[in-house]
């Protein structure tokens, strides 16, 4: 690996260093466009250890989600789990845009690189830990909602997967497998909050989508891998996009962490209202499908 010469937290745009042989050129779009982005570490070393620590924990994880999901799908005929873990791989090709947004930087001799794109690595654990969490988080809140669950309940569900996530990424942050560079108030122990809510609440997005999608025909779920993408991406930007206009354009603190309190509150608010809006309808089902069976009673009554 072969690095440029430039100060740590110097903004200027890189001659970045090479990987397998290619230049990687994390500001290439950047540099396109005429900006100058906060320039990414890239002289980092990635802690080996605990990358293959952090790899075995998601590839492991991720077979067992894959085993749980293909059983699933040949015992029940449930083909969501299946879909869910799919449209959460397809997450992964996404990474890079959300890295350049939202500075992330995974260190160039990570071990199994999945894929480069737009100047940044993409490990392996990266397509794999998202397609997991994704389908144990999405399925539960998606079987939930069928059961017309509480809010409350839901919203366990979210804060669950968002602190399970929250030890995850603070760990692989803190033991030198990726970090969040930059100038971001959010951050706790090296991870942003609103990292935290986001991650919870994909469980909340992703559930009401396969609930709602396949509410009237089954075969809707065959949209899902590529719909599940495009909702993410929804979602993390369109709840975040002010945070990371700000740590991009280096913003000083006074005007960065409003920003952040403000993307916190989007970040929770979109999940709350559709568990809101999911339980009533869940709710309003019921009821109407207790009337239903209350007037055939009725009828074979006046029988």
């Amino acid at each position: 690996m072969s690095v440029p010469d430039h100060t740590a937290g110097e903004h200027a745009l890189l001659a970045a260093p090479t990987f397998e042989g290619k230049t990687l050129q994390p500001n290439t779009v950047a540099q396109g466009i005429g900006l100058d982005l906060p320039a990414p570490p890239v002289e980092m070393e990635a802690n080996l250890t605990a990358a293959w620590a952090f790899t075995g924990f998601c590839l492991g994880m991720f077979v067992l989600v894959s085993i749980w999901a293909l059983w699933m799908a040949a015992a029940r005929r449930e083909w969501i789990p299946i879909a869910l873990l799919a449209g959460g791989a397809l997450c992964g090709f996404g990474e890079p845009l959300g890295d350049i947004l939202g500075l992330t930087w995974y260190p160039v001799d990570t071990p199994l690189i999945a894929f480069t794109w737009l100047g940044r690595v993409i490990p392996l654990y990266v397509p794999l830990g998202e397609a997991m969490f994704i389908a144990l988080g999405g399925y539960g809140v998606y079987k939930m909602l069928q059961l017309g669950t509480p809010p409350k309940r839901l919203l366990g569900i979210m804060a669950a997967f968002a602190l399970l996530d929250a030890v995850m990424e603070i760990a692989a942050a803190q033991s030198g497998v990726y970090v969040y560079y930059g100038n971001n108030p959010s951050l706790i122990f090296g991870l942003p909050a609103y990292v935290i809510i986001q991650n919870g609440g994909m469980s909340i997005v992703v559930g009401w989508a396969a609930y709602f999608a396949t509410r009237n025909s089954p075969k809707m779920a065959l949209a899902l891998p590529f719909a599940i993408p495009c909702l993410y991406g929804a979602y993390a930007f369109g709840c975040t996009w002010m945070v990371y206009t700000a740590i991009n354009a280096d913003a000083p603190t006074y005007i960065s962490a409003p920003l952040v309190v403000v993307s916190l509150v989007t970040n929770f608010t979109v999940p709350y209202l559709l568990v809101k809006f999911s339980t009533r309808d869940t709710s309003e089902n019921t009821h109407t499908a207790t009337h239903e069976v209350d007037d055939r009673k009725a009828v074979v009554a006046d029988i």
